[in-house]
């Protein structure tokens, strides 16, 4: 037996999602927001009513994504109440921010994971952003990277003579390298890591 509930649409748990933009004369500014979600293999999808935070992205293109955690629910919820129209919310909340190095927007230093976007589109409400970087606290770098995985071994190229390119200057690895026709490349790749160990796809070998 099964229950029709209706229209009622749930995804659950959302993130609590904090935009981080300048404005065009380079003010940093920051918001709440709670409808968000990842919707490509480096894109996100995020949609904003009316604010400071989407006059700033139409003038720069470019924003920060961080997400809320237990130790910033205060600040995170200041974001989502306050208006930067009417205040200074940076300043206000204390928060420590530093310019991303790839894109035209603010890193909020206080929260541990960061994905810095350009505005790949905006319209109406909804703004679709290509993930240019991951910024993370550096104490939770091994555990983003044991969660993203294999997504973190592949390279895309513009097309098959990047990807010949890469393959020249890479042949002593071991990696993925996809053009944008999901044509894939396999070479060796041997790498070591701080403990002096040599990784290749049939496990650990020590050298």
């Amino acid at each position: 037996m099964r229950k029709d509930l209706g229209k009622k649409l749930i995804f659950t748990p959302l993130p609590v999602l904090i935009i981080g933009t300048y404005d065009k004369d380079g003010k940093a500014n920051a918001m709440n927001a709670a409808w968000g979600i990842q919707s490509d293999y480096e894109e996100v999808t995020i949609t904003l009513s009316e604010h400071k935070t989407t006059k700033n992205l139409r003038e720069t293109g470019a924003f920060t994504v961080s997400f809320a955690t237990k130790d910033t629910i205060t600040i995170s919820d200041y974001f989502g109440i306050a208006s930067g129209n009417k205040e200074d919310k940076i300043a206000k909340s204390g928060v420590k921010i530093e310019k991303s190095k790839f894109v035209n927007a603010p890193i909020i230093l206080d929260y541990p994971l960061t994905l810095e976007c350009k505005v790949k589109s905006f319209e109406g409400e909804k703004l679709i952003g290509d993930v240019i970087n991951i910024s993370v606290d550096e104490k939770y770098s091994t555990a983003i990277e044991i969660a993203l995985g294999g997504s973190i071994q592949n390279i895309v190229t513009k097309d098959e003579n990047d990807a010949k390119i890469l393959i020249d200057y890479l042949k002593n690895s071991r990696i993925h390298i996809l053009d944008k026709n999901k044509h894939e490349y396999n070479v060796e790749y041997v790498f070591l890591n701080s403990k002096g160990r040599k990784l290749t796809a049939r496990g650990v070998e020590y050298i």
